[in-house]
Order: structure tokens, then sequence, then C-alpha cells
């Protein structure tokens, strides 16, 4: 009697624990960007996005496996038979045939200045005759108004590598730098020697960009909102925010709401 009893309540042990074991083990293979610091590092290894999205969904019981793309190729996950989902995708933009999750990161792209130049900029038209050096593409991605000012300032051009872009304003060889704030803060603390930084003034002139991960599977991007909500308000998102010195990491929750943005 007391070893039937005993395999009884093995057996149910087992049950108990088994499903939860295989949920864990459960791998979703996720594409996302190249590496762009301080959001995705180390091919996708560290950084503030990926390991958001890694804790979220060690959450709702699944092991991320990363797979990096040129974020150009986002939007055609159809013809990627190994992806279950898709990171850092616009929600200004249309993904056929995926589910798109509440917003779980913004990207804030600023204008920076040196304070000692005492430049005031309250519109992108004040930009307009000052030199300014954007990231690529940057002309077309930041409103009609900024296309505007790219077209009539002869002063103002683009280059990729955004190390740069903090080299020329430390160094006096443009005015202005347009790029996104944590890039900033993270160049500035890995690349700019102490005795050249200087300090500068951010200007918030665009509205932040919101994205979402794209899901083949309905029921996963459910979960996965369900997971986001929780972990946005644990301490663990405000350990992670402080670990790669965000200027703000607030993101809304809701899927049509207007995120915030804190100013330091």
């Amino acid at each position: 009697m007391i070893n039937n009893n005993l395999f009884i309540a093995l057996f149910c042990l087992i049950n108990l624990i088994v499903p939860n074991f295989v949920q864990a083990q459960q791998s979703l293979f996720v594409a996302i960007g190249w590496d762009k610091p301080p959001y995705v590092m180390n091919n996708a290894k560290a950084g503030f996005e990926v390991e958001l999205l890694r804790d979220v969904m060690q959450t709702i019981g699944y092991e991320v496996q990363f797979v990096q793309i040129p974020y150009g190729r986002s939007y055609d996950i159809f013809n990627m038979n190994n992806i279950d989902a898709v990171a850092t995708l616009s929600s200004k933009r249309k993904a056929k045939q995926l589910y798109l999750s509440n917003a779980y990161i913004q990207y804030q792209n600023v204008v920076v200045t040196l304070a000692s130049s005492n430049i005031q900029l309250d519109s992108v038209a004040d930009m307009s005759e000052i030199s300014t050096v954007g990231f690529q593409s940057a002309y077309k991605l930041l409103g009609a108004d900024f296309t505007k000012m790219t077209s009539i300032n002869p002063a103002y051009r683009e280059i990729p590598d955004q190390g740069r872009q903090l080299k020329l304003l430390f160094s006096k060889k443009t005015q202005a730098i347009v790029l996104d704030v944590n890039i900033f803060n993270h160049l500035s603390r890995t690349i700019i020697k102490k005795a050249n930084q200087q300090p500068v003034v951010i200007h918030q002139l665009f509205s932040p960009n919101m994205y979402r991960v794209g899901f083949r599977n309905p029921e996963i991007q459910v979960k996965f909102d369900q997971g986001l909500t929780a972990y946005l308000t644990s301490e663990r998102y405000v350990e992670l925010s402080k670990k790669y010195h965000f200027y703000s990491s607030n993101v809304s929750t809701e899927s049509h709401a207007t995120p915030s943005f804190t100013e330091e």
C-alpha cells in the first residue's frame, strides 16, 4: 500500500514538473537587426533590446534564439520559414502575415549641440542655417520638415559611422548632429575620452518611434503582451535601464497610446 501511494505521488509530481520543463525549453527563433549598440550588441548576445526580449520571452516559457538580418528585410518574414517572430517592427508600416505586439521599445532621435555654442532650436526649420551631420538615410526617415531642411541646407551631410558624428561635434567641425539619444549616450561614454567631452544640449524636435514584435502565432503574441505588461513595471526592467545608462526607456503598454519621454 505504501509503495502504491509512493508511486501515485511520484506520478503526480512528474506530471506537474515535466510540462513546465518542456515549456521552458521551447525555442523561439526571432529575427533582429545587425548590432546597434546599446540596443543590439555582440552579435545579438547582449544589448538593451536583446536582454529585454529575452527576459520577457522567458517569463512566458520561451528561450529566444536570435537570427540577425538586415533591418530592411524585417518585413519579409513570410519568406523565412525558420523564423517565428521579428523584432523592431515600426508601428507605421504594415507587416504581412504577422501579429504585432504592443510597443516594447522606443527609439528617440534628437539633435545634439555643444552647450558652448548657445544654439537655440525650436523647430526643424531652425536647423537650416547650421552645419549638421545626420545618420545615414536620416533625410528620408525623420519627416517631411526634416527632408525639406536637408534640401536647402548646404551644410547638411550624412555619414554611416555614428562614432564619427560625435568626434566631429566635440572637435567643433560641425555645429549639430542627429542621432538616437541612447546611441549618443553610449558612444559618448565608450569612444570619447573624458578630456574631450563637453556639456551638450539635447534638442527634442522629433517624435519617438515605437517598435513592436511581429509573431506568426497569435497565441504567442497575446502571451508576449501579457508578459511585457508585467515586465515593464518590474525591478528587473529598472535595472536593465540603469545597466545601459538609458536616457529614457519609458514605453506605453497600450497598442495606440502616445509614448512618454523624460528629459534629464
